[in-house]
């Protein structure tokens, strides 16, 4: 090794350790951010799954009245509306590559469909640009909180969209929150409602609340006044609303998750680098004692 060996090694410890403090403190901040959104998400998920279990009833229901909603009748044509969650930062390992992926998967499972999309975070913007998505509208304020003006300016974009039949229905692709380590993107048509989903969905959160999904819920009979199509056409959007504010709540937490998990192994693969530096360091002063040992010897050999 060379004799500048030790300083620069010194100089790259010095530089490492600068980094893991920056990513344990970002660490513990996306922590903190997790846990916030987290709490929101369980305190509103009561509502939620309320307010779906009616959804799901109302798409089952037979009534001709309420088969004829606006929100609920599918449309033959092939334009679709992706509302798209993503974030506004990255250092969150796979989150945005995944979303990526899963919103290519349903463009090329529906490839004869014409696509435009809303975009939530800067990040989101770029995925639809590469993926040539036409944009309708962007927010990208929604990084701090989630706020009653923001839901429902990105619910009359949805809802002016499909009910002046610019678009056939209306999806939202955003990623789940299933628990800190997992996150899975998912896609949701909520214009018009798809029982599919729906049942998907109650049987999601039942399983992270550790309950069975409600069986009887096809047996509940709502007496509905004055008549089933005007609360149909009144209650389905605001329940509609309380859908995509769950998932902003669901994507929310899995961004922050994920950018502390990756902010823990970029200071895990820190600290080990460090290690490794050190060790190198010592290896390199132990030889430069090992050689002034054997010139000092030398030189007393020589003087005899």
């Amino acid at each position: 090794m060379s004799i500048n060996s030790g300083k620069i090694i010194k100089q790259r410890i010095k530089s490492v350790l600068v980094t893991s403090k920056m990513t344990k403190a970002m660490q513990m901040i996306a922590a903190v951010n997790m846990r916030k959104a987290v709490d929101r998400k369980v305190a509103a998920r009561p509502f939620t799954y309320a307010a779906w279990k009616i959804l799901a009833h109302l798409v089952r229901d037979d009534d001709e009245a309420v088969k004829k909603s606006v929100y609920l009748r599918e449309r033959e044509g092939n334009k679709t509306l992706i509302v798209l969650l993503a974030s506004n930062r990255g250092l969150c390992g796979g989150f945005h590559s995944n979303l990526e992926r899963r919103v290519r998967q349903y463009m090329n499972k529906y490839e004869g469909r014409e696509f435009s999309a809303i975009v939530i975070g800067r990040k989101g913007e770029k995925i639809a640009k590469k993926l040539s998505i036409p944009m309708v509208a962007s927010f990208t304020n929604l990084e701090s909180t989630i706020t009653r003006a923001n839901r429902t300016a990105i619910f009359q974009v949805m809802q002016e969209e499909f009910l002046n039949k610019k678009v056939d229905r209306v999806v939202i692709i955003y990623t789940d929150h299933m628990n800190t380590m997992t996150q899975v993107p998912r896609v949701r048509q909520v214009m018009p409602l798809n029982i599919t989903d729906l049942q998907d969905i109650l049987e999601i959160i039942a399983r992270k609340e550790g309950r069975e999904a409600d069986k009887n819920q096809s047996k509940i009979d709502y007496l509905m006044e004055p008549n089933k199509a005007q609360v149909v056409d009144e209650v389905v959007p605001l329940l509609i609303r309380a859908h995509l504010y769950h998932a902003l709540l669901e994507n929310k937490a899995a961004s922050e998750s994920a950018r502390m998990m990756a902010m823990q192994k970029a200071t895990d693969a820190a600290e080990e680098m460090v290690e490794t530096l050190t060790l190198a360091y010592n290896q390199v002063r132990q030889a430069k004692i090992t050689n002034e040992i054997a010139e000092i010897a030398a030189s007393k050999a020589a003087l005899e």
